[in-house]
């Protein structure tokens, strides 16, 4: 369970804030990151650590999901995602 919650998270920070069919747009790719870099710091990473995941999972998430429609469209899948997990 640890570490799927962020993935929610973020995304659905970012779809409250953002249109769904509007694709990873600086504003959303920022709310991603924070959320996530939050997490990560939460779970004690350094600030270094932190970054080097996020950056990650951001670039794995918009390579996977060219829109934020397809990254909600696909919550569940993105909480157990390989590509993802190898980010640690």
């Amino acid at each position: 369970m640890r570490g799927k919650i962020p993935y929610i998270s973020a995304v659905a920070i970012t779809i409250l804030f953002t249109s769904c069919t509007s694709g990873w747009d600086n504003e959303s790719k920022d709310m991603f990151h924070q959320s996530c870099m939050e997490d990560a710091k939460e779970r004690g990473l350094d600030e270094a650590k932190s970054k080097s995941v996020c950056d990650c999972r951001l670039e794995t998430v918009q390579k996977k999901y060219p829109t934020l429609a397809d990254a909600m469209a696909n919550v569940e899948k993105m909480m157990t995602d390989e590509d993802l997990r190898k980010c640690e």
